[in-house]
């Protein structure tokens, strides 16, 4: 064990507005802040040959740096009462060290990024015979047509030199960290109805579905519609083919790749309830001093373009995937005796 680690260090500087106007019926606040964590305890990632995993130690330092924005702003217009809540959020998350290294490819560690990138090959379309393949940087692994063909980008003096490797024609490809998360929050009253709405997203994540995921076919299991729908075939043979040919040497394919990376922004209706009270005075009546009825529903619908029915939120890990969104309806009344 290393005796000489230590705790954590985190310091935080904040700025920010609060602003009231129109006799409080705007309201402003916002935050600018910058958030560093040092001497973050890191198991350095070290070759199999060793035969030992090495100890903890003091070896990293993250930054987050952002703004936090949040407007409020209350109407009233006879019996009509509405409250509407917007919020953006901007955050840039990056390793500022990492042990005596630049990068931990295990980890999803590399200086200057987010925590938790993705590093893997920059994908350029898919071959579409084999003129194409031969003609094209040489791929570090036997290919067919169908397959996913990654760019030559650097060579052992820094230009490509035709030939794609792991040293040196790899790089960060995306992170899981969104840039940016906003929402906006909305009430209104009119008489005896009521709403409640909330909208929430995150933009600028750029995740990536491990192509594990899609390896039904040689496994012997079963693979989801869009994927045998969007599938390069000979007969089609679309360079910019959403899925690549299903064929049973689908290794070359499997590589993290650009080709696997999705934009995964989306814009969430995640709760809504419609309510209405019944007048006091036909409750009175049967003796009951307020009933509400209500209608709600939660994760009702999302816009996004990520992959079709997996949802962008909800990423577990790469071994387990995306476990999908629940949506949720509700209809219930409340009786006060």
């Amino acid at each position: 064990a290393n005796q000489n680690i230590t705790w954590e260090t985190t310091r935080m500087t904040d700025a920010g507005l609060d602003a009231s106007v129109m006799g409080g019926k705007l309201a402003l606040t916002a935050d600018y802040y910058v958030k560093t964590t040092s001497d973050i305890l890191y198991n350095v990632s070290a070759s199999a040959m060793l035969g030992a995993s090495p100890s903890f130690s003091n070896a990293g330092a993250v930054e987050n740096r952002g703004w936090d924005f949040n407007l409020s702003y209350k109407y009233t217009l006879g019996d009509i009462l509405f409250t509407i809540s917007p919020m953006f959020s901007v955050n840039k998350n990056k390793v500022t060290s990492l042990a005596n290294v630049k990068l931990d490819i295990n980890k999803g560690l590399f200086v200057g990024y987010p925590i938790g990138s993705s590093y893997g090959f920059v994908a350029d379309g898919l071959f579409v015979n084999q003129a194409d393949i031969s003609s094209y940087a040489t791929q570090p692994f036997p290919t067919q047509p169908g397959e996913i063909r990654y760019k030559d980008i650097s060579g052992p003096n820094g230009v490509p030199d035709g030939k794609v490797d792991y040293t040196y024609d790899r790089t960060v490809i995306g992170s899981p960290i969104p840039t940016s998360t906003y929402g906006l929050s909305l009430t209104a009253k009119y008489k005896g109805f009521d709403l409640a709405l909330l909208l929430q997203g995150e933009g600028g994540r750029k995740d990536m579905i491990m192509s594990w995921h899609f390896t039904g076919l040689p496994d012997g299991g079963n693979i989801e519609q869009w994927q045998y729908n969007e599938r390069w075939t000979s007969a089609n043979p679309d360079r910019n083919a959403g899925f690549p040919g299903m064929t049973f040497n689908w290794y070359p394919s499997f590589e993290p790749s650009t080709y696997w990376i999705k934009n995964a922004t989306f814009l969430r209706l995640k709760n809504i309830q419609i309510g209405y009270t019944i007048p006091s005075k036909f409750t009175k009546k049967v003796y009951l001093d307020n009933v509400r009825i209500y209608v709600s529903g939660e994760n009702l619908f999302t816009i996004s373009h990520f992959y079709p029915s997996w949802d962008p939120e909800m990423h577990i890990n790469d071994w387990y995937g995306w476990y999908p969104m629940t949506r949720l309806l509700l209809a219930g009344i409340n009786v006060n005796f």
